[in-house]
């Protein structure tokens, strides 16, 4: 018994493995065995290396944000704020860009509203510009046609490119972020090599200065953009206001209207009435008659900006419309076009042939067909209606939290399908009327477009570059002569005689002059055969 359970004691302690590790000297055997391989030696270095290099990056980090804090100032600006379009375009025009960026992105359309003017205006680039006059292109076998391409360059997104401001090192990275499903946003980051602040801060006032350059001289118009901020959506060239022709005396009380408004004594004055400082317009009548055209000129007299509200953008809801209609800067227009559009419901319903017979006699239009004709084409261009509410549309124009300063027009083509509550006094103050081009209309337009051929008592009479080839030659555009005063009232007479009162829009008779920029002679001996062409159209 004593061997037996010997034995089996002895057996006991060398059989299975894991009772010995579970020993003081097992643990200690296991450690060592565990130490002394190779494995773990080369996994404790690159441990050691990580741990190193992790420290030594969080070290350089910390050195280098004191660094940066101290030598380098950083500017942020995203494209949804107008410093974006001033920066870009003077990092654009300065050009410096692009000797150290050797990636662009390339447009054969000019990338800033303003561009569209400059490169009518002044040649301007809008960026690199590349004209290729001299390549000779063969489209249909016609080898003499050239091109007149003009290609810009701008900075690529997410390119980095350095310049230099005043002696001062500047990095520069354009970069672009998706938001939502289609969306993008553009940001710039500068970092000024400084320690003051200073040239950071020239360097914008700088380019804002510069932008504004651009804008000098012309009307500035803002739109609604994708993300629902206001945003630069051209600069067009003034238009004097004497080239607007309204019956009248119509267009000199509009004008002074409006400068009476926006005098600085005005708004103590509204306000110890305790009237709200709110000015309305309500331009209706005929399509073509000069609505918009009188909205442009007035901004070109009193230096204002244009702020564009597109009631049908499928964006458009009625917390963005408030929104949009409060964030408005004082002594601006805001322009509602076609605001009749809004009610697509009722613009429907009017087309009736009941309110087609009184459109015609309201509007003077020609004929109930027509007027019912007009009607129905309106309604299907309001098919598109925004879901802002009438309610809605009321209290931005005058209620409690409605802006002041500004001057509201709304323009219609049809003021009968407008509700009376939104046209009332109080919130439109001024209407008038456009109607088909009077007598007096048209003599003041072919005056005032020929009147610069007879500044000069030897300008040439007729065969101008503008008259129409396939018209009938004018039987006195050969005349030799000068046109002075006395003959271009004549003509005028001439002229405003063949055209028939009441029936004709100012855009129409205005296309017609086109055809005859520095030919009054033809103007007068072609108009008969061009209204022929004008009823037999219709």
């Amino acid at each position: 018994m004593l061997h037996g359970g010997s034995t089996q004691k002895v057996g006991l302690s060398a059989s299975p493995s894991w009772t010995s590790i579970l020993s003081v000297a097992g643990v200690v055997e296991a450690l060592r065995e565990l130490f002394s391989s190779s494995q773990f030696r080369d996994g404790i270095k690159f441990f050691a290396i990580g741990a190193a290099l992790s420290t030594t990056k969080s070290i350089l980090n910390y050195v280098w944000s004191n660094v940066r804090r101290l030598f380098l100032h950083k500017a942020v600006i995203r494209d949804t704020d107008p410093a974006y379009q001033a920066v870009l375009r003077y990092v654009v025009d300065a050009g410096a860009w692009s000797k150290s960026a050797r990636d662009v992105e390339v447009s054969s359309y000019p990338r800033m509203p303003y561009d569209y003017v400059r490169d009518e205006d002044d040649g301007g680039t809008g960026g690199e510009l590349v004209d290729l006059d001299s390549v000779e292109l063969g489209i249909n076998g016609d080898t003499h046609r050239k091109s007149e391409t003009r290609v810009h360059f701008f900075p690529l997104a997410t390119d980095s490119f350095r310049f230099s401001y005043e002696g001062t090192p500047v990095w520069c990275t354009r970069k672009r972020e998706q938001i939502g499903d289609s969306n993008f946003q553009d940001t710039l980051e500068l970092n000024f090599l400084t320690f003051s602040r200073q040239p950071l801060r020239r360097f914008f006032v700088e380019a804002r200065v510069t932008f504004s350059q651009y804008n000098s001289g012309k009307v500035v118009v803002m739109n609604i953009d994708k993300y629902m901020n206001w945003s630069q959506a051209a600069a067009r060239p003034k238009r004097y206001f004497n080239s607007i022709h309204l019956p009248g005396d119509t267009k000199e009380k509009l004008l002074a209207d409006a400068k009476t408004f926006l005098l600085p004594s005005n708004r103590k004055w509204y306000a110890d009435r305790g009237i709200p400082y709110r000015r309305g317009y309500l331009l209706y009548g005929r399509p073509g008659s000069g609505k918009t055209s009188t909205v442009h000129a007035l901004a070109s007299e009193l230096d204002l900006k244009i702020y564009t509200v597109a009631l049908t953008s499928k964006k458009m809801s009625n917390a963005v419309f408030q929104e949009m209609l409060a964030s408005v800067p004082p002594k601006s227009i805001v322009l509602i076009e076609d605001i009749d559009a809004v009610f697509q419901s009722r613009v429907m319903k009017e087309t009736s042939d009941d309110v087609a017979d009184g459109m015609a006699d309201r509007i003077e239009m020609p004929s109930r067909a027509s007027a019912l004709r007009q009607a129905q084409e309106d309604a299907a261009a309001a098919a598109n209606t925004s879901d802002v509410t009438f309610q809605t549309l009321l209290n931005v124009i005058d209620g409690v939290g409605a802006p002041e300063g500004r001057i509201l027009i709304m323009t219609t083509n049809h003021r009968e399908l407008l509700d009376e509550a939104l046209i009332r006094p109080g919130r439109i103050d001024l209407q008038i009327a456009y109607m088909y081009a009077t007598k007096g209309q048209v003599l003041d337009l072919f005056t005032r477009w020929y009147e610069q051929l007879a500044t000069s008592p030897t300008a040439p009479l007729g065969g101008g570059a503008g008259a129409e080839k396939s018209l009938p030659a004018s039987s006195s555009s050969s005349d030799e002569g000068a046109l002075d005063h006395a003959k271009l009232r004549e003509l005028a007479a001439r002229f405003v005689a063949q055209v028939p009162e009441g029936e004709l829009s100012l855009a129409a008779i205005q296309g017609f002059l086109l055809l005859h920029k520095e030919d009054p002679h033809g103007a007068v001996d072609n108009v008969a055969a061009w209204l022929r062409e004008q009823a037999d159209a219709k």
